[in-house]
């Protein structure tokens, strides 16, 4: 009897056997592979018989781990029956429906790969795909559209009116532009994003002419940034100190307004760009500014 350590040294290698079939059947497109998966079949049917003597001797060395080694071995024989009845069934009913299926998946994801490779790589640089299938898989160019990522997104070109709003509004240090909605940001920044458009849009003024505007877009003076930021910098103070206020008395009732600030604080708190959280203050603060009380 052979040591533990050699048993599942080889227990492994049955195991990649199976592993091997499966992979043989997942790739198999062209009628003219059915032998070829025929034969990889017949090599692998004994090692059903053989993984379970390797498994029965296992146990009696580790009698601690029985459960564990027997739950293994279900999980093998689970999987094998599961490979070899498909196989069968591909071997004799041949381009049954259920089989077609399963070919076109294999082409369909085949040449997305391909294209995908293709697309990434630089117009001119003479790089093609080497798959015999390519081209007869070109209708589906049209119909495949690759997953949105940081490098394939184009950026979204704000209304001017908007940006001249915007540029009015902003403090001097508020250079960062947001990113387009939809990009594989994390929750919390996306959110941010999104509430800093819909705020652009609320802040945005009516059209004037061109020579106004051409005046509005002006850089200001440093004394009138200055007095703008401060303005600004005392309606967040001004704000922030009626929440103190407001959480030292606690036996003010609450209100709907209160309760909705509240919301706003959790989901600033949620946004974990320090930038994207400031900017989205201050067009909030900004409105404020901007209301008759």
């Amino acid at each position: 009897m052979a040591d533990l350590d050699t048993l599942i040294h080889k227990r492994g290698q049955i195991k990649a056997r199976l592993t091997r079939l499966k992979t043989a059947y997942q790739n198999f497109v062209q009628d003219n592979q059915l032998k070829t998966l025929e034969f990889v079949l017949n090599k692998t049917l004994p090692a059903w018989g053989q993984y379970n003597e390797i498994a029965n001797e296992i146990e009696l060395w580790d009698r601690d781990n029985v459960e564990l080694h027997r739950k293994k071995t279900e999980e093998f024989e689970t999987e094998f029956a599961k490979t070899v009845t498909h196989i069968s069934t591909l071997i004799n009913n041949g381009n049954a429906a259920d089989m077609c299926e399963q070919r076109w998946t294999v082409l369909r994801n085949r040449y997305c790969t391909e294209l995908r490779a293709m697309r990434s790589t630089p117009s001119g640089s003479g790089t093609t795909s080497t798959w015999q299938w390519i081209h007869c898989m070109g209708f589906l160019e049209k119909q495949i559209s690759l997953r949105r990522t940081k490098g394939n997104i184009k950026p979204i070109t704000s209304h001017p009116s908007t940006s001249a709003a915007c540029s009015t509004l902003s403090p001097s240090w508020n250079t960062e532009v947001a990113l387009p909605v939809g990009s594989d940001e994390e929750m919390g920044e996306s959110q941010a994003d999104r509430m800093v458009q819909q705020l652009e849009v609320l802040v945005e003024r009516p059209e004037v002419p061109d020579q106004l505007r051409q005046n509005e877009v002006k850089t200001p003076s440093r004394k009138r940034q200055v007095g703008k930021d401060d303005g600004l910098t005392t309606a967040m103070s001004t704000a922030f100190t009626s929440l103190n206020e407001y959480v030292q008395d606690k036996r003010q009732p609450e209100d709907e307004d209160m309760m909705f600030g509240k919301s706003v604080g959790y989901s600033l708190q949620k946004i974990k760009c320090v930038k994207k959280k400031f900017k989205l203050k201050s067009a909030i603060m900004t409105l404020f500014a901007e209301v008759d009380y």
